[in-house]
């Protein structure tokens, strides 16, 4: 019986770890990429904001970036080596802290000190593909199951997903909360889901809605104004408003002459009221307060994939090619290349400076970090603009300690260090002596 029982989960586990695996190659197909390069993919996938920095988040590397200068304050990488370390959302909470959800490894914390905190309550084979926080509670949408947790982490509640046939492929793919405190979520399979209380209602219930068993639930804004919520599905089958009052959803295509463009991959309600469509080809949609909607096209032409709206009013854009669109309501202000001067640092769980050291004297420089991070590969000099000085591969046999003389260094400059060992990174301010 144990055995039946293992082989079960098992199975379970590899048929979700196929599911997700379908998932990104379709995102990938439909963005015109294929398979080839998605360890490094550099599409945007999630953006977030606080306190004037921006949080983008590739299916590899999360990058944070200042709003003002748009200069790259830190870029954290996960393991190339690990097939399942892709990062499934990013969230920053109200309390400082940044959430990283991933695909298959569990949710991860990094805190304003930048400690790195893993797996605070999600199992580390969890698909954390949402997180939003009502201003009390965070929750985490992951594979059949949608999470209620602290600001620190620890479980207060939760939902079982999916449809009425199957829980165990009810992916939850995105969140949104209205200001009365109603959770609404995207379903794979389901479709689209209430939260309200203790009660969870799916809305597949009701008729003709396309949000159904058959269809790829993804992007969902709530809509209060209107007293609805938009979403969409598969990218080409138009935009969906589904009637909060009257359980009814209305779609608009091209094909119909309702919506101007065929392709939508993300929505996005802002502050006033107003919807905003990422499409493809450069293309950013607005509804008009008269129904009509209105098309902007950023130079560079690239699919826009992912939208936010930062506390200043401004509308963010990730391409498919790794850039950050600033629209300012009238045309697009800032076109950011945020792999142009990347300085990236290895590893989200081990990257740390408290138990690393790093000391010059007589043109030599000596390290120190723990021995659990390995030998030590290369270290990376960056001047004080953010410019790659040097770069020494340096193999050392011990663990935890280094020392080598840099050649092109000037003594009594300020400079980034940037140490990559076997199993971690590591990163400091140094005036070379």
């Amino acid at each position: 019986m144990e055995r039946e029982t293992s082989n079960l989960i098992i199975n379970l586990q590899i048929q979700i770890m196929k599911r997700i695996h379908i998932i990104i190659m379709s995102c990938l197909v439909c963005l015109g990429m294929g398979a080839q390069g998605t360890i490094r993919d550099r599409r945007v996938f999630n953006i977030d904001s606080s306190n004037g920095t921006i949080w983008v988040s590739t299916l590899r590397d999360l990058i944070a970036v200042d709003m003002q200068t748009g200069t790259s304050l830190a870029t954290y990488q996960t393991d190339a080596n690990d097939q399942d370390a892709s990062i499934g959302c990013v969230h920053c909470a109200i309390n400082g802290n940044v959430w990283v959800g991933t695909w298959g490894k569990g949710a991860y914390i990094l805190e304003p000190d930048g400690q790195w905190r893993k797996n605070v309550y999600l199992s580390a084979r969890d698909y954390v593909m949402a997180i939003e926080d009502d201003g009390e509670n965070i929750w985490c949408g992951a594979a059949a199951y949608l999470a209620r947790l602290d600001a620190n982490g620890v479980l207060t509640g939760g939902f079982q997903c999916g449809d009425k046939l199957s829980s165990s492929n009810g992916i939850v793919y995105d969140i949104d909360i209205d200001s009365q405190g109603r959770v609404w979520l995207s379903e794979e399979n389901t479709g689209l889901s209430k939260v309200e209380g203790y009660l969870m209602e799916h809305m597949e219930d009701y008729k003709n809605l396309p949000f159904r068993k058959g269809y790829l639930c993804n992007k969902i804004a709530v809509d209060e104004g209107n007293q609805c919520v938009w979403g969409i599905t598969s990218t080409r089958h138009g935009l969906h408003c589904y009637d909060m009052a009257y359980t009814t959803v209305t779609t608009y295509t091209q094909a119909e002459g309702s919506l101007p463009v065929d392709t939508v991959w993300d929505v996005l309600v802002d502050k006033d009221g107003a919807l905003w469509l990422a499409s493809a080809n450069g293309k950013l949609v607005k509804r008009q307060t008269d129904g009509t909607f209105k098309v902007f096209v950023a130079d560079n032409r690239q699919n826009i994939g992912v939208l936010h709206e930062d506390d200043e009013g401004s509308i963010w854009c990730g391409t498919e090619k790794g850039h950050l669109l600033k629209f300012d309501g009238e045309r697009f202000a800032a076109d950011i290349d945020l792999f142009a001067h990347e300085t990236a640092i290895k590893d989200i769980a081990l990257a740390s400076d408290r138990d690393f050291k790093a000391a010059s004297a007589n043109g030599q420089v000596t390290l120190q970090w723990p021995q659990s991070g390995g030998v030590l590969l290369r270290v990376d000099f960056h001047d004080a603009s953010g410019k790659l000085v040097e770069s020494v591969n340096h193999a050392t046999q011990e663990e935890g300690r280094g020392e080598f003389a840099p050649k092109a260094l000037r003594r009594g400059h300020l400079y980034l260090l940037k140490a990559y060992t076997g199993y971690g990174a590591y990163a400091t301010k140094l005036i070379y002596q």
